[in-house]
């Protein structure tokens, strides 16, 4: 969650390209930030797999749905009538909902509930298939193509753009069908990863994968972006996103569990638990505090887009803020408080 955070507070280089050498900083921050999306759909397979009454669909949806589902239209309205005002009406509000817009980091909770409709459905073939390692990787090859097909498609002009675009923003599991198998895979070969974990030549390598990965996709973002285009100027600017996420990710997940495994103490566990813990709450209001918290420190003019204070303090006042949010709302005594938290 805290990556999510990071990668938000660094995206501004996707507006306002080159402007300072602190430029390449944040650009590399936000590359190395990347797997936080993906590693989210990972371990959200793998914990929901784990239970095998979730393969019972109307059960599954009694005590899941609701709790996405109101989240997401409350956080949507909200987020509407904060950017539109009074002209938020109830069509922008149904189109909001199916194309996830109100809020740019909405599209992930629209993710999760068409990911949680069809897991029982696709979690009873994936546990169907003898070799589920083949399965996974035609998965992430899936996914590979379908990302780089939409890229293509996306710079054409008239419907077909248009209509590829509508169709992924109202079903985008086939972006994620790859981190969707393997959260399937882990929980299929636990005792198996738990072996390999257990190797010390595991912590330095996925580290150094890592790093390569996110060196790779920070040159290819900032060499163009260095020269004077910017990020939307760039030839395929996802290409490179969609290419190495899933190895950075994969890598990632591997490094921290590896590097938690051994040397995470007691006070690291009383930090991070919370977020873990508050997750979904720190993600639906992460983005409100993190405005808040840009406007107050550029207000006085005595911090700005130059000083990398200003970005710390960004990340530091959205984390604080919105967690301490959604604890508050985790103990509003009636329901809808709950739903909300």
């Amino acid at each position: 969650m805290l990556s999510v955070i990071m990668l938000h507070v660094t995206a501004g280089f996707v507006s306002i390209g080159y402007r300072h050498r602190l430029s390449e900083v944040l650009i590399f921050v936000n590359c190395a930030s990347r797997f936080a999306v993906p590693l989210f759909v990972v371990l959200s397979a793998f914990y929901l797999s784990l239970n095998r009454g979730n393969l019972r669909p109307l059960a599954f949806y009694r005590r899941t749905l609701g709790r996405l589902a109101l989240p997401y239209l409350i956080y949507t309205a909200l987020y509407g009538l904060a950017a539109h005002g009074a002209g938020f009406g109830w069509k922008q509000m149904l189109l909001s909902l199916l194309t996830p817009s109100a809020g740019y980091h909405l599209w992930f909770i629209k993710l999760l509930l068409v990911f949680y409709l069809v897991h029982p459905f696709l979690n009873r073939w994936f546990s169907d298939r003898r070799r589920p390692e083949l399965w996974t990787t035609q998965a992430f090859l899936v996914q590979l193509g379908y990302l780089v097909a939409l890229e293509h498609f996306r710079n054409a002009s008239g419907y077909l753009a248009c209509g590829l675009d509508l169709i992924n923003k109202i079903f985008p599991l086939p972006g994620f069908i790859g981190y969707i198998m393997a959260g399937y895979l882990l929980a299929r070969y636990g005792e198996r990863s738990d072996r390999i974990l257990q190797k010390t030549w595991l912590l330095p390598a996925a580290v150094g994968i890592w790093l390569a990965a996110t060196a790779a996709m920070w040159a290819y973002w900032t060499v163009p972006i260095r020269g004077g285009t910017l990020f939307g100027g760039i030839a395929r600017p996802s290409l490179a996103h969609d290419t190495l996420a899933p190895l950075m990710s994969l890598a990632a997940l591997a490094a921290m569990l590896a590097a938690f495994d051994r040397s995470m103490n007691a006070a690291l566990r009383r930090l991070f638990h919370p977020f873990g813990l508050h997750s979904y709450g720190v993600y639906l209001t992460h983005v409100f505090f993190l405005g808040l918290a840009v406007s107050a420190l550029g207000a006085g003019g005595w911090l700005g887009p130059e000083d990398w204070t200003f970005y710390l303090l960004q990340f530091c006042l959205a984390a604080f803020l919105s967690l301490q949010a959604a604890r508050w709302l985790a103990k509003v005594p009636w329901g809808v408080g709950k739903y909300l938290a």
